[in-house]
């Protein structure tokens, strides 16, 4: 009997769902996130991720290249998983409304769908803070002398949070379509 790919797709996620409660019950720490092997995120974390990587489209690339990023081991490359983090929320904020920057995408979503000011604010000053010199995060490290180097604990955080904004700007416009 052939499989589907849903068969397929169905089998994999309860092989993946399994392993999880083992690794969990095991007190392991790590989880398997989007194929990828990762140090122990919670739940709400790893259900954000999938949410917002499940898409096979620009965004989803993303966010599944900012994990697999962030899980290398031994030495996750932090700087390029907070890029692609914040390349996945620019992504999707272009796609949606045909502009080719991020402000002037963020702006006409804004335009769109009320967004509370100080959230307005949080999602500029992710997309700011990758942007600095000193990190080197979307731009060339041009100070030599600098040794600022993002932390897996902000790779980790960028990830869920770029995911979560993801998902917000969604459903905020969705709901705005209805």
């Amino acid at each position: 009997r052939e499989f589907t790919d849903r068969a397929r797709k169905e089998v994999v996620d309860n092989f993946i769902k399994n392993v999880n409660r083992q690794f969990e019950r095991l007190n392991y720490g790590y989880r398997i996130v989007q194929g990828e092997i990762v140090d122990i995120v919670s739940d709400i974390e790893i259900q954000t991720v999938d949410e917002a990587a499940e898409q096979n489209d620009s965004v989803g690339f993303h966010l599944k290249e900012a994990l697999k990023l962030y899980s290398l081991k031994p030495t996750p490359d932090c700087r390029n998983s907070i890029k692609e983090s914040i390349t996945a929320v620019e992504t999707l904020l272009r796609t949606l409304t045909d502009e080719n920057t991020f402000g002037k995408a963020f702006d006409k979503v804004k335009k769109q769908q009320t967004i509370h000011p100080r959230l307005e604010e949080m999602i500029q000053k992710m997309y700011d803070y990758s942007n600095q010199k000193d990190t080197g995060i979307r731009h060339a490290k041009v100070e030599l002398y600098d040794r600022y180097l993002p932390s897996t604990e902000e790779a980790l955080f960028l990830l869920v949070t770029c995911s979560a904004t993801v998902n917000y700007v969604k459903r905020k416009l969705s709901n705005n379509n209805h």
